[in-house]
């Protein structure tokens, strides 16, 4: 009965503290009730990592609120995988740390499963090779982190333990795989990186990105 009782409070949590945690509430509240498409559709248009990088500000604009967002039902009830993965790319191409984590963070305690993003199929071949390394730095951090004891807290405490189980929560969708290396280098951070960080999903692909923050969940 009390579960009845506070739903109305769960639909509309959050909502109060957009006027103070955002720049534009009256905008997000419209996009939040406005009820076409079911799903939040990607931003558009979708942008390089040369030009994130030459106006960062597009960022801040794009994800206003999002610190508040990612607690509030009336959004994270339409948002996708893939939406929250193209964050992540907006992020880390900019090098802003902490949204990175959060963001992380927020797809860790989602009811997301990383065999659910599907295929962007993005012609930007310089974004999609970061899309898919993004997608396999999560397998890895959070193999990492269940290997330390972390459970997701939407799942079965029971299922701890199966290997089924994690194989399931954490393989990497079939279509990363088949996205190629960059034929030249693609440069993403000004920072010196540790020697152990020049073996991973980015280097790979021929990037230089600063993930470290998504283990840090």
């Amino acid at each position: 009965m009390l579960s009845s009782l506070l739903r109305p409070f769960r639909l509309f949590q959050g909502l109060t503290f957009l006027f103070g945690g955002s720049r534009h509430p009256l905008q997000i509240l419209y996009s939040l009730f406005w009820g076409f498409p079911a799903s939040f559709p990607l931003p558009d248009p979708l942008l390089t990592p040369a030009e994130l990088r030459q106006d960062s500000n597009v960022v801040s604009e794009r994800h206003d609120g999002i610190i508040v967002l990612r607690h509030t039902p009336l959004f994270t009830w339409r948002d996708t995988p893939l939406r929250s993965i193209y964050r992540m790319y907006e992020f880390l191409c900019i090098e802003e740390s902490n949204q990175l984590m959060l963001e992380t963070r927020y797809f860790w305690d989602s009811p997301w499963k990383l065999g659910m993003i599907p295929d962007p199929g993005d012609a930007n071949l310089e974004r999609y090779a970061v899309i898919a390394s993004i997608v396999e730095s999560l397998e890895l951090a959070f193999r990492y982190r269940y290997s330390l004891g972390s459970r997701r807290p939407r799942y079965p405490s029971r299922l701890s333990g199966n290997p089924k189980y994690e194989d399931s929560e954490f393989a990497c969708p079939s279509w990363t795989s088949a996205v190629p290396r960059l034929s030249s280098p693609l440069i993403l951070t000004e920072q010196s990186l540790p020697p152990f960080v020049h073996s991973n999903p980015f280097s790979e692909r021929n990037i230089v990105a600063n993930a470290g923050n998504m283990f840090s969940i």
